[in-house]
């Protein structure tokens, strides 16, 4: 019996008739190597997450750490009395996260990313350190011919009083905004003299960013969503086990999803990203590309390079609770307040406050009242110390005198005594002349008698 064995192969077809035992040899086709895809190269680890610790010992060699009443421990910095957070040595670049500013200061990464400013009439600005990285804090506002943004105070919450925000005139920066983008923006900001005008025809840049950190089994899940009033088109990548995927999105609200290995607290973070980049580019007429964001390994100053920031930003972790026997942080270094040299503020500048409508916050007002009340009570302690002091000291004299007295009167006592003695004395001394006087007269008178009788 035939069989018949029908074969195909790289479409070439092979009839095959036999009897009996069959042997087929097939020829394959030859193969093709194919690369393996590229590996998408992991996104640089973020630096570890660092405590207030960090702050206290890298910003001490620039400028002194106070313990401010009613704030705790605040850092001021040796920049000289023009100094002005969000103005001097730095500028602004556009990022996916707002408007971020670059300082030139080796300590920026630290203040003008964490925590928030206060200016004090008498030792200028003073910087609170902050859990929260972001961008700026800092308020702005706007009008068709400025830009202007001011540093928010410590007790300022963005999305609940933002919109209030009204600091004194004088720490607001303000420029021309086809200049809000230059390198050299410190080269065109008003004369602070003209900001009450200038403010009094601007409105607030009401666009904020919220982040949501949360921590679970050492992995932080960071939820950004951007709300913007103008429609911009933003450039979001969302980095998830390092897939990357690039959506270019135009609407106002965008979300970035990033999963990061650290282990921190969890948190809730809010800050206002500044005008919306189409309105920047249309006063400036240029395209603003973002820049990216690229982990600093350490404290440092920031750099912009190739469209890529280069800026240390960890996470802060917060403090352990008192009852887990850690210590807690504090700078090596704490200086008095009183012993602070006092500046002299630039014109325009006195009289402001650390809050925003002009006054202390409440909490400087509690502490400041109740170290007028203890202040007072010292005062009045002092006082009844002197008061019993002089007291005691009249008593004192007042023995004194009477032992002195006591003293006199002795003395005039035996002066008398003495007097008495020498008058007896004298008496008797006469009584005893007088006596013998009488005596010799007897005898003389004894004498006549006789001599006259014989």
């Amino acid at each position: 019996m035939k069989r018949v064995f029908i074969i195909l192969s790289s479409g070439l077809a092979l009839l095959v008739v036999a009897c009996g035992p069959t042997h087929v040899v097939v020829q394959s086709e030859t193969p093709v190597y194919q690369a393996p895809p590229p590996r998408v190269q992991d996104a640089p680890a973020p630096p570890p997450a660092i405590t207030y610790q960090t702050f206290y010992d890298a910003l001490s060699p620039y400028g002194q750490w106070v313990d401010y009443p009613g704030t705790g421990y605040v850092w001021i910095p040796n920049a000289g009395p023009d100094f002005k957070p969000y103005s001097t040595a730095g500028h602004w670049v556009y990022s996916n996260e707002g408007w971020t500013w670059v300082s030139d200061y080796p300590w920026g990464w630290a203040t003008f990313h964490y925590g928030r400013w206060f200016f004090d009439d008498n030792y200028g600005w003073c910087w609170v350190p902050g859990y929260q990285w972001a961008p700026a804090w800092v308020a702005w506002r706007q009008s068709p011919d400025y830009y202007g943004w001011a540093p928010l105070a410590p007790t300022v919450g963005v999305s609940v009083s933002i919109s209030s925000y009204n600091p004194p005139a004088h720490v607001w920066s303000f420029v021309p905004q086809q200049y809000v983008t230059s390198p050299h923006v410190n080269n065109y900001y008003v004369e602070e003299n003209k900001n009450v005008t200038i403010i009094n025809r601007t409105t607030v840049i009401n666009n904020y960013n919220t982040v949501n950190r949360i921590t679970n089994n050492n992995t932080t899940i960071n939820n950004t969503t951007i709300n913007n009033v103008h429609n911009t088109t933003n450039n979001t990548t969302n980095n998830v086990t390092n897939n990357t995927t690039n959506n270019n999105i135009t609407n106002n609200n965008v979300t970035n999803n990033n999963i990061n290995n650290t282990n921190i607290t969890n948190n809730k973070n809010v800050y206002v990203t500044g005008p919306a980049r189409t309105e920047v580019e249309a006063a400036t007429h240029t395209t603003i590309t973002p820049v990216t964001f690229k982990e600093g390994a350490t404290p440092g100053g920031s750099q912009v390079n190739n469209g890529q920031l280069t800026i240390y930003r960890p996470q802060v972790k917060t403090p352990p609770p008192a009852t887990s026997g850690q210590s807690t942080p504090a700078p090596a270094k704490v200086v008095p307040l009183n012993t602070v040299r006092p500046i002299t503020p630039p014109a325009g500048q006195v009289g402001s406050t650390p809050n925003n409508q002009g006054n202390p916050p409440p909490a400087q007002q509690a502490a400041q009242q109740k170290a007028a009340q203890l202040a007072a009570q010292q005062a009045a302690q002092q006082k009844a110390a002197q008061l019993a002091a002089q007291q005691a000291a009249q008593q004192t004299a007042q023995q004194k005198a009477a032992q002195l007295a006591v003293q006199q009167a002795a003395q005039q006592k035996a002066a008398q005594l003495a007097a008495q003695q020498k008058a007896a004395q004298q008496k008797a001394a006469q009584l005893k002349a007088a006596q013998l006087k009488r005596a010799q007269q007897r005898a003389a008178d004894s004498a006549r008698r006789a001599s006259g009788n014989n």
